[in-house]
């Protein structure tokens, strides 16, 4: 049986007509991050039956699949119908095509996430300190905490020594318990920067009276400027008092 396609000219337009789509790249992560459509999802087809639910929870959804041409999208339909989607098409010619047609073609991975926290950076001028400067903090025994803003799995692989994970969605509601008194300084790190940059500037936008800091580079940043991360901590938020989450 055929599967329903769509140009590169439709999808930029249905795109911009900003209705709800799934746009998903089925191909492993290396190739999409070689080269994608900056508003898809990398889903590899090999993944798709156990993560395209979670990631596209909604069966009427319109679905499109792209690839890098070589097939993998129409391999990829069989499976989406048979999770229940209704209206699922692929991208003529894959990612390939779009470049074709004059559209821009991405590299890298988590792009537009990391592109937002560049911007809130510019737009906000969110505060920051380098590796070394907060080394030297905690060397001097300065008031201070330093929140990890990624989930646990990333944290227990490495972490800023002495960290303590809070993922950065509940930055808000647990910064007062961790550091109760305001005039601590909280200093807010990723592995590299995006995340950093948006825990900071939401406690910042929150606020949140105590001194407020992204660690410039995150982990990198650290590892960098020569210091030495901690291994498999496992010092986490905790509970939420009724205070803090007032």
């Amino acid at each position: 049986m055929p599967v329903s396609s769509v140009d590169a000219a439709a999808l930029r337009a249905a795109l911009e007509a900003g209705g709800e789509i799934a746009l998903v790249d089925v191909r492993e992560e290396r190739p999409f991050a070689e080269g994608h459509i900056l508003t898809a999802s990398q889903i590899a087809l090999s993944c798709l039956e156990l993560d395209l639910p979670q990631r596209a929870p909604c069966r009427a959804t319109r679905l499109i699949l792209c690839d890098g041409g070589e097939g993998l999208a129409e391999r990829a339909v069989a499976v989406a119908e048979t999770l229940g989607y209704q209206d699922v098409v692929t991208l003529a010619g894959g990612v390939p095509a779009w470049a074709e047609a004059g559209h821009h073609v991405w590299t890298g991975l988590n792009v537009l996430g990391k592109t937002l926290g560049e911007v809130v950076d510019q737009t906000c001028a969110t505060p920051f300190l380098e590796a070394a400067d907060v080394k030297a903090r905690v060397d001097a025994g300065e008031d201070l905490v330093i929140l990890d803003s990624r989930p646990w799995d990333e944290y227990t692989d490495f972490n800023i020594p002495g960290g303590i994970d809070c993922p950065g969605a509940e930055l808000a509601y647990r910064v007062r318990d961790l550091a109760p008194d305001p005039s601590t300084t909280v200093i807010v790190n990723c592995a590299g920067r995006t995340r950093s940059i948006i825990g900071c500037q939401s406690l910042v936008n929150a606020g949140v009276p105590n001194p407020v800091f992204a660690l410039l580079n995150g982990t990198i940043g650290w590892e960098q400027a020569g210091l030495t991360l901690e291994h498999g901590a496992d010092r986490n938020h905790g509970g939420v008092s009724d205070g803090a989450l007032a």
